[in-house]
């Protein structure tokens, strides 16, 4: 493959320069933003079909074709770094820059995800590949991989992004990627406006990806093994980042198997009670789409059960990518943790050492989660269950397979905070359990109706468990997940109701 020399010349990743007698390790713009957009290729080509659905479907062409070309979109996320404020921030890298380039450095850098917030949508406009529009959607995703959504800037107030030879260099990356991925220098074959559920799933998408390929222990630096065979380059990425996704189970089906689990042998019960029966029977008759159901008894019912048992019905049918259980205290969160881990343990349609995360401030605290770390860390082959140290961080327990945890964890995702799409991303596809509704204050609640939301666009399924709840909040719940649902007359107490988000239906128990 023919790639300009020069264009390997613009650093975006570098070891520190102040260890002595070791020289810096150095790591392309273009290489990183590669290994980031194969990141991504590989999640999608693994990910479940119910998430991939929300991105997909934007684009016409086979299935291979509309990943390359997501995978390409999410690989200009660092075009930025080709801009001379950023190229300042190592002094030392600066006389490897052809000359032209050299002299234009200063060290007025504006972040180097707004140069691409601002750069590429004329960019993308001046190649043929979208309308300025577009252009200016795709450039607000992708450049928020550090956290948070740019603001339109007054073009006085931008600091230099860097022009001519900039724009030039810019442009010949973005031809070079086109060329790596197999695609065309035509426009982006996009069937439809782009929504708002795939700009959010989108920009969590680039941010995982761009963690897990910002990894140098993984993605080791070019250093000075220059010019590469980037065609060779991009096949020998591809794998490590096909080997990462599969083995951390990343946005995968969490099922080997669809033959149903007894339900003695998930629970340790002699057989399901009236509530967990129907609870069953309701899901079975929603299968297909994203639901929300409302189970509503007394205490010591049996609500856990019937809404894991659920579950494992969406996880088998539908193709789920897990579960995350939500909790008010981190005290009940704690309790659950066991059980949760139980339910997994005796599923024999879910794969032996599944990741479950305990996700609340002190859940470091707690001896079980502790001791299931260590299980991975010692790579123990017998466990059934283990938590990696990938998914530690806060940022990233939604995106394990299973977790419990405390309910702000998931309503983060409703508030405008860093990442709160990374949060969606975690949550897409699920389903979600959120217990004691009706615990809830009204902040809260009103946070947990935008939630329910987000959820019902990013085909989450979610089971809704409460003691009781008046009917106005009852309403309230099923309207924020499908919000021009019709109901009929008030149910009766104790039972179940639920909705499907796509049909707009409902069944009453």
């Amino acid at each position: 493959m023919n790639i300009t020399p020069s264009l390997y010349s613009f650093w975006g990743k570098a070891n520190s320069n102040h260890t002595p007698n070791i020289p810096t390790s150095v790591h392309p713009a273009l290489c990183h933003m590669l290994d980031v957009g194969l990141v991504s290729q590989a999640l999608l080509e693994q990910t479940s079909a119910t998430l991939n659905e929300l991105l997909l479907r934007h684009l016409h062409g086979s299935v291979t074709e509309k990943i390359k070309w997501l995978a390409f979109i999410v690989a200009l996320h660092d075009l930025g770094k080709i801009s001379p404020g950023f190229q300042a921030k190592r002094r030392d890298l600066i006389q490897s820059l052809p000359d032209e380039f050299a002299f234009s450095v200063h060290g007025d850098e504006p972040d180097h995800g707004r140069v691409t917030f601002n750069t590429l949508p004329e960019l993308l406009e001046s190649m043929n590949l979208c309308s300025r529009p577009v252009g200016k959607l795709l450039a607000r995703t992708i450049a928020a991989h550090h956290g948070q959504f740019h603001a339109v800037q007054n073009r006085q107030k931008r600091k230099n992004s860097g022009q001519g030879a900039w724009n030039t260099t810019r442009t010949e990356i973005v031809k070079a990627l086109l060329t790596v991925f197999e695609l065309p220098l035509q426009p982006i074959p996009w069937n439809t406006d782009l929504t708002t559920d795939f700009l959010i799933t989108l920009a969590g998408l680039t941010t995982v990806a761009d963690w897990i390929g910002s990894d140098a222990s993984q993605f080791d630096y070019v250093g000075d093994t220059l010019p590469l065979d980037l065609s060779h380059y991009a096949k020998t990425r591809l794998k490590i980042a096909r080997c990462l996704v599969k083995q951390l189970h990343l946005k995968q089906p969490t099922v080997i198997s669809t033959v149903a689990g007894d339900f003695k042998q998930l629970f340790a019960l002699e057989k399901p009670n009236e509530c967990q029966q129907v609870s069953l029977a309701i899901a079975q008759q929603l299968a297909g789409a994203a639901s929300l159901i409302i189970i509503e008894t007394p205490m010591g019912s049996g609500k856990t059960e019937a809404a894991l048992n659920v579950s494992d019905w969406w996880l088998r049918a539908m193709g789920a990518e897990g579960i995350y259980y939500a909790l008010p205290t981190q005290a009940t969160a704690n309790q659950l943790f066991k059980r949760v881990e139980q339910f997994i343990s005796r599923n024999p349609a879910i794969e032996a050492g599944a990741e479950l995360h305990l996700l609340h401030a002190y859940a470091e605290l707690q001896d079980h989660y502790q001791q299931l770390q260590l299980m991975a860390i010692d790579n123990d082959e017998s466990a059934t269950v283990k938590a990696s140290h990938w998914f530690i961080s806060k940022k990233r327990g939604l995106l394990s397979p299973f977790a419990v945890g405390t309910v702000d964890q998931a309503l983060l995702g409703a508030l405008q905070v860093r990442h709160l799409f990374v949060r969606l991303y975690g949550l897409a596809g699920k389903v979600v359990i959120i217990d004691e509704v009706h615990a809830y204050d009204t902040y809260t609640s009103k946070l947990l109706d935008r939630l329910l939301t987000w959820l019902a666009y990013l085909n989450t399924s979610v089971i809704l468990l409460s003691a009781t709840l008046p009917e106005k909040r009852r309403r309230e719940l099923l309207q924020a997940y499908v919000p021009q649902l019709a109901l009929a007359a008030q149910p009766q107490y104790p039972g179940e109701l639920a909705s499907i988000g796509t049909d707009n239906n409902s069944f009453k128990r």
